[in-house]
């Protein structure tokens, strides 16, 4: 038995013993994620500092503030930046430029600038290598970054950026409070052993002296040799059956001591079973004390069986002891106290009956105990998981705040991106006003011999102008009412975050208050247990709270998306307005194409004529020259145009940049001075071409009236020829009167005249059809317009052709009826004239 109970101890020491290796390596474990969450806090604010250096402040400062402190104004301009780009949408506090040598050459405190700093050397050094430097002191983190620009420009300096710790120290406060009841855990768990330890200590010490006790027993049956003992054997029997009684005596309230104690731990364990089975919440102490009570009952169950034994040894030896009595004396006294001794061993035998009793009660209460120590197992294992759960709960909480953050600093960002497409909107607009002054010229300088197409251009050029300021008005409707819905959501999500962090500091306090009332409730009596079932209603209930707050927080989450989606809308609808704008211009490039267009047809009917007279030839390539010198002014233009914009594009990289703003302006000074230049040409290419369209114009007349008399001849010598064929038919007639008569080919429509009637009528029906195809493709009411104009032009010219070839009919009939009338030849000739050049391939004869 005592080396089973010694089995035992090992066992539970063994036990212990793992457990408390765990404990003490969840401690470990929960101060290493303690010391990874600081570090991780801490490289997420590092990060943050480096975006908004790379991003925010190569925008403020410029390459100028890196060359000497910053004066009072530069300083004044240079914090409004800073305060509206990075202290007002993030977390930093403030802001301080460094030079290699140590001179704060700016920060958001005016009294630091100028301020010399030798000891900052190493580590301004250290930073300009591209290593960011972080230090704390008195709750603030510093963090020292390189400042760069993207063009390469400036000197190199170090930018150090403040931000509070408070984050980077609560990071690893779930992890320290873990830390620390792990640790309480591992003090019970000290407590526990110590106590097993002495439990074992004093079962083997009792173990011990029951085994002392019985050799000095032993050798009491000798005395039953003697036949006849005398008054001292007597007295030292009966000494030895009373330090027996008494011994027994103290054994069995030792027993009934146990025994009572076993019996409350019991009656409260079966109270603790019955709360235990309505709430199904498990409790380490329970098992602690089930554990307790089974080593206990084994004891009991042992010193049962030691106490029966030395019950029957008692009873043979008092019987023994009787027996001599009554054969040695035949005392009264005697006799009394044997009758006591006997009495006594009576009730001893009946005590320990009811104590076999009581404890058979108790192993089936043991059992009952053991059967729901299972479940309180299994509770336990859900408590487990609960507190499991309560902690990526609060793992949940942290990440939301985390991506609230990051949200925070995207809406930030889209802000940033507002303002920048808001000065290049300004820019826009300005070089927009810039190329609208410099078209006004050339239009004015156009004005003087293009006077139609001058009115459609400004015409046009008002349309452009009303929808810019049209789309102009849009855009600024469209961003203050963007930029009111941001803010108001923006203050919408501060509210609620504010109220979500409350309401998570509230339930951390909350919960923090029940694990201090599970703890005092697992250190305090049983009588406390019902508070414990109280705190498990309150976690409960708190923890349906958190669910709340999760669905809350993921409903922020998707409002914060939802402010995503409208800031991309905003930019898509900024990026379609641009495309509007840039579709304008296309239509202003378009004009030109249709001038150039007209231009060209222009050169082609000047071609048209200069096959008729060689003298012209001269001039249409003067002419073409002069076009060609337009076109290279209208290339050279667009060239500068591009060029134009890429120096705004450079102009953007380096807004403040005194020496970058003199070459741009020097640039656009040289680029207005060639503008002038290329005016200049234009006008005198312009007057050129006027000149050479007034010799123009003169030799067209010339022309017109050469081929009036060319109609003129070739109807003449079509009349001949018809009527000498007629007058040649009538003779051939009148000789073959008596021959049967043969019919004759009519050959009146294959005279040149005829065939020329003829060819222009199919040309202008297949430039007919070829229109009302094109018609069915253009969806451009310009093009639709001017493709309905030539088919009106080329419907009349078919008409006409038709009324000449029924005259020429009629003609070569002797059936025409000749009408008398006066005739302006110079609306006739200009008629022919332009339904000559109704296309270029029609050729005059």
């Amino acid at each position: 038995m005592i080396a089973s109970l010694k089995g035992y101890g090992r066992i539970a020491r063994t036990l212990l013993a793992a457990l408390g290796a765990l404990l003490v390596l969840g401690i470990i474990g929960s101060l290493l994620m303690g010391v990874h969450a600081r570090h991780a806090v801490q490289d997420q604010i590092v990060h943050q500092a480096q975006t908004i250096t790379d991003s925010s402040l190569t925008l403020a400062f410029t390459p100028a503030d890196l060359t000497g402190p910053a004066s009072a104004e530069r300083a004044s301009q240079l914090t409004a930046q800073i305060q509206s780009i990075v202290i007002d949408p993030s977390d930093f506090e403030s802001v301080t430029l460094y030079s290699p040598e140590g001179t704060i050459l700016y920060s958001t405190a005016a009294s630091r600038i100028g301020t010399q700093l030798p000891g900052e050397k190493d580590s301004i050094k250290e930073a300009l290598r591209g290593v960011p430097l972080t230090s704390e002191f008195d709750g603030t983190l510093s963090v020292k970054l390189p400042l760069r620009f993207r063009s390469g420009v400036g000197g190199p300096a170090v930018v150090e950026l403040t931000h509070p710790d408070a984050p980077i120290a609560s990071a690893a406060g779930p992890w320290r409070t873990n830390a620390l009841f792990l640790f309480a855990l591992l003090v019970l768990l000290a407590v526990a052993v110590f106590g097993v330890a002495r439990l074992l200590a004093v079962v083997s010490e009792t173990t011990d002296a029951r085994m002392e006790t019985r050799p000095v027993m032993i050798p009491q049956p000798v005395r039953t040799a003697a036949p006849h003992p005398g008054l001292r054997e007597e007295g030292e029997a009966r000494r030895r059956a009373e330090e027996r009684a008494h011994a027994a005596e103290e054994r069995l309230s030792l027993l009934q001591g146990q025994y009572r104690k076993t019996l409350e731990e019991l009656q409260s364990f079966q109270q603790l079973d019955r709360e235990t089975r309505s709430t199904a919440t498990p409790d380490a102490r329970i098992e602690e004390r089930a554990l307790r009570a089974e080593g206990q009952v084994h004891e009991l169950e042992l010193q049962l069986r030691t106490v029966t034994q030395e019950r029957e040894r008692l009873a043979s030896q008092l019987q023994e002891t009787i027996q001599e009595a009554m054969r040695v004396v035949d005392d009264d006294e005697q006799d009394l106290r044997l009758r006591e001794a006997e009495l006594e061993a009576i009730g001893l035998n009946a005590e320990l009956d009811v104590t076999k009793e009581q404890l058979d009660a108790t192993r089936r209460e043991l059992a009952s105990m053991r059967a729901s120590a299972t479940t309180t197992s299994h509770g336990q294992e859900e408590l487990d998981a609960a507190n499991v759960e309560m902690l990526q709960i609060r793992d949940a909480l942290t990440n939301a705040e985390s991506q609230l953050a990051g949200a925070q600093r995207e809406l930030a960002d889209a802000h940033t991106e507002l303002r920048a497409l808001r000065n290049e909107e300004q820019r826009a607009a300005m070089l927009e006003d810039e190329l609208r002054a410099a078209k006004a010229e050339l239009e004015s300088g156009r004005a003087s011999h293009r006077a139609d197409l001058v009115e459609r251009e400004a015409e046009l050029e008002e349309k452009v102008r009303a929808t810019r300021e049209e789309f102009q008005r849009q855009l600024e409707e469209i961003e203050a009412s963007y930029r009111s819905q941001l803010e108001q959501r923006e203050t919408e999500l501060r509210g609620r975050i504010a109220d979500a962090e409350t309401t998570a500091n509230a339930a951390a306090h909350d919960l923090q208050g029940v694990r201090e009332d599970v703890t005092a409730a697992r250190a305090e009596a049983a009588s406390r247990e019902q508070q414990l079932l109280e705190a498990h209603n309150e976690i409960a209930r708190i923890r349906g709270e958190l669910k709340g707050h999760t669905a809350e927080v993921k409903e922020r989450t998707a409002a914060v998306g939802q402010a995503r989606k409208e800031a991309d809308e905003m930019r898509r609808s900024l990026t379609a307005l641009q495309e509007d704008l840039a579709r304008a211009d296309g239509t202003i490039e378009q004009m030109r194409t249709e001038l150039e267009a007209e231009r060209l047809r222009n050169a082609e009917t000047e071609d048209v004529t200069m096959k008729a007279d060689r003298d012209r030839a001269s001039q249409q390539a003067r002419a073409e020259k002069l076009v060609r010198q337009l076109e290279d002014a209208v290339a050279e233009n667009a060239e500068l145009n591009r060029r134009l914009q890429d120096f705004e594009a450079r102009r953007q990289l380096e807004l403040a940049d005194d020496q970058g703003r003199a070459q741009i302006d020097q640039l656009l000074q040289v680029t207005q001075e060639r503008l002038a230049g290329q005016t200049e040409k234009l006008i005198a290419a312009e007057d050129r071409v006027k000149e050479l369209e007034t010799d123009l114009i003169t030799a067209r007349n010339r022309l017109e009236v050469i081929e009036g008399d060319l109609r003129m001849h070739q109807m003449s010598d079509a009349l001949r020829e018809t009527r000498e064929q007629e007058t040649a038919d009538a003779v051939a007639l009148d000789e073959q009167d008596a021959v049967v008569e043969v019919p004759v080919e009519d050959r009146r429509g294959t005279t040149p005249f005829m065939r020329e009637l003829s060819l222009d009528a199919k040309k202008s029906v297949a430039k007919i059809n070829g229109i009302t195809q094109l018609l069915k493709h253009k969806k451009d009411q310009k093009d639709q317009a001017q493709l309905i104009k030539q088919l009106t032009g080329h419907a009349r010219r078919l008409d006409n052709l038709v009324a000449d070839i029924a005259d020429a009919e009629r003609l070569a009939s002797g059936s025409i009826k000749l009408n008398i009338r006066r005739t302006d030849m110079e609306s006739l000739v200009n008629r022919v004239v332009e339904e000559a050049m109704a296309d270029s391939d029609h050729d005059i004869r």
